[in-house]
């Protein structure tokens, strides 16, 4: 298990004005309909060679006060009572960023990188999360990626473990795992995301064991693939923490804004 939950990250300047900005374009969107997910299977990315990085038992420093922020508008279309309790622009170069720990992850030019060696390569936050945590973050990814970013929760393999998430590789497909069985369908929606090319991504622990994965374009949100699932019992009540992964090629995240809500639009 993680540690308990450091605080809060201090807020960056820039990553405010990036969000006012991803508001203001999500003020021309409509209603989204949320697309329903597609129930045909596609291929699955390889199983993970080695479990998802293990925590240290070393506490983490505490962080400063985060100054109060107002969420974007688009998060209204997906969250109900959303309220910005942290963000990260990854503005101190170096390994891996506080409050993140695992085999990878470098800084530099303001975006933590991620980097697959063949073995699923992974980073993850030092806190923990419960159902009313969503995550929004910015990323782009190398044209040879396989990629996944996700929530879990137990020991890898193990019958408690739990996993939900995306995969990117030609097309994002959800990632979620029982046990050391995964379950996988494509991401549905009106765009296919490409390399190269900054996306969002939220991804939400709703309550009653519903869990959101979305991606859109910044300049466009109604352009989205999006990924909800009711789970069941055996989901909920659960401590998660968060974690990006590489299995090949590389991927970038920036603005990483963690956010409490109260409901699942």
């Amino acid at each position: 298990m993680c540690p308990s939950r450091s605080g809060l990250l201090l807020v960056s300047i820039s990553a405010a004005v990036i969000l006012t900005t991803v508001a203001g374009c999500s003020a021309q969107q409509a209603t989204l309909e949320p697309p329903q997910p597609t129930h045909s299977s596609t291929s699955v990315p390889a199983s993970p060679t080695s479990p998802p990085p293990s925590p240290t038992s070393v506490p983490p420093t505490p962080f400063p006060p985060t100054p109060t922020i107002a969420p974007p508008d688009s998060l209204a279309t997906y969250l109900g009572g959303a309220i910005v309790e942290s963000q990260d622009s990854f503005d101190q170069a170096g390994g891996p960023p506080r409050g993140w720990e695992g085999d990878t992850g470098e800084v530099a030019n303001g975006v933590l990188r991620v980097d697959g060696h063949g073995n699923w390569n992974g980073i993850a936050k030092t806190d923990v999360y419960s159902a009313g945590d969503a995550f929004l973050f910015k990323f782009k990814y190398s044209p040879d990626a396989l990629l996944e970013m996700y929530i879990d929760s137990g020991e890898w393999a193990t019958d408690a473990y739990r996993r939900f998430g995306i995969y990117v590789e030609r097309y994002p497909t959800s990632n979620t795992w029982i046990a050391d069985n995964n379950f996988t369908r494509n991401l549905a929606g009106n765009f296919t995301p490409k390399p190269e090319t900054w996306y969002f991504v939220l991804m939400a622990i709703g309550p009653e064991a519903d869990f959101l994965a979305v991606m859109w374009e910044p300049e466009n949100p109604a352009h989205a693939v999006y990924y909800k699932e009711h789970l069941g019992a055996q989901w909920g009540d659960l401590n998660w923490r968060f974690a990006f992964g590489a299995d090949k090629g590389s991927a970038s995240y920036d603005d990483f804004t963690e956010i409490q809500f109260t409901t699942l639009n």
